[in-house]
């Protein structure tokens, strides 16, 4: 979203002429982003990582997963249209729209959520591709590591996504218009 640059939307220090001139590619109407990485210093049947982040961009997390697999973590792969906590994508697209609102309390909790997941998430894919190597797996069984590792990934990311939303939807309490406080008596 254009940080550090006259154009950022979030900028408290923009040029109210500039800001939020140019379109980012993190906007609120983003559902899907992916990446397809294939590595060729690995055995082919797990050289291929997607990663994919759901929701805005600006609020989202870029998570890996092995790509040559048979099923796919519900978490990652289940959206039914009624919101749920149980999705990736509507979790996403709730911290986003709350940490919109208050983007100034929230900033600090969505990048540590980015990078924890993100680091956390290559993490388990080295420990994969280690196990991988090490005990020679190639196809079923290399599979089967490949979505065991995918699950490992999932827990992670549903754990640090729950924290998140934790995180900002309490940000985003502290600001309603009905706040109270006995002070205030």
């Amino acid at each position: 979203h254009y940080q550090g640059t006259m154009y950022d939307p979030y900028s408290g220090h923009s040029d109210p002429l500039h800001k939020g001139e140019l379109r980012p590619i993190g906007i609120n109407r983003n559902n899907f982003l992916s990446l397809t990485q294939i590595r060729p210093d690995k055995p082919i049947d797990s050289a291929v990582l997607e990663w994919h982040a759901f929701g805005s961009n600006a609020f989202n997390a870029f998570v890996p997963t092995f790509a040559n697999v048979e099923t796919m973590p519900a978490y990652f792969a289940c959206t039914e249209t009624t919101v749920s906590t149980e999705s990736f994508y509507w979790a996403n697209r709730l911290i986003g729209a709350m940490a919109d609102a208050s983007y100034g309390k929230c900033k600090a909790h969505v990048e540590r959520y980015q990078q924890k997941v993100q680091t956390e998430g290559w993490r388990i894919v080295k420990e994969t591709d280690a196990k991988i190597a090490s005990e020679g797996l190639s196809g079923e069984v290399s599979i089967r590591a490949q979505e065991e590792a995918n699950e490992k990934i999932a827990a992670m990311v549903r754990k640090e996504t729950d924290d998140v939303l934790q995180k900002v939807l309490f940000e985003r309490s502290n600001q309603m218009k009905n706040a109270f406080a006995r002070a205030d008596a």
